[in-house]
């Protein structure tokens, strides 16, 4: 018998797991108990290509509440030539080794105890889906081009001239 063979990895998994690559941060989006949609800035501890994220946290921040009451949430994020959203799934992760494996020195700004602090958690997201648009490269000149064109021309941009990269990616 042979060796199962992994799915080929198409195109789109692959510029998606490019445009993650570029983010060190991210809006953490979660829902109150009243239904109110909360974004928080994150700096990601971690991203894995599948679009998992690993962000650090205090067990007495109110995201921890909204994520044990709704593990449903968001992760976005914004460069000047790439976006990214993210539609999973989120837990609360206390686990020490996990915490000594993703740990770096700048986080005792928000942690004085460090990676001993008693409050300090780990939000492990899992992403179902994700939506990627990426303009870097020549891409990225086009649009400026047209969109200096419109700007002259007085009109507005015509997106049909755009080649755009974007594209929906399952996850799950």
């Amino acid at each position: 018998m042979g060796k199962k063979q992994e799915p080929r990895e198409t195109t789109q998994q692959k510029t998606f797991r490019d445009v993650l690559e570029h983010f060190d941060n991210a809006m953490l989006v979660t829902r109150s108990s009243d239904g109110v949609m909360r974004g928080r800035p994150m700096a990601i501890a971690r991203s894995e290509g599948d679009g998992t994220l690993w962000f650090f946290t205090s067990i007495e921040s109110g995201k921890v509440d909204e994520i044990l009451t709704e593990p449903r949430c968001a992760a976005v994020m914004q460069g000047p030539l790439r976006y990214l959203s993210l539609s999973g799934r989120a837990e609360l992760v206390r686990d020490r080794k996990k915490i000594d494996d993703l740990w770096q020195r700048s986080y005792e700004a928000w942690f004085k105890q460090g990676k001993d602090d008693p409050y300090l958690a780990l939000i492990h997201f899992v992403a179902e889906e994700g939506e990627y648009w990426d303009s870097s490269g020549t891409k990225g000149l086009r649009y400026a081009f047209e969109v200096a064109k419109a700007l002259a021309r007085g009109s507005t941009l015509d997106v049909s001239k755009l080649e755009t990269n974007n594209a929906r990616v399952s996850l799950s």
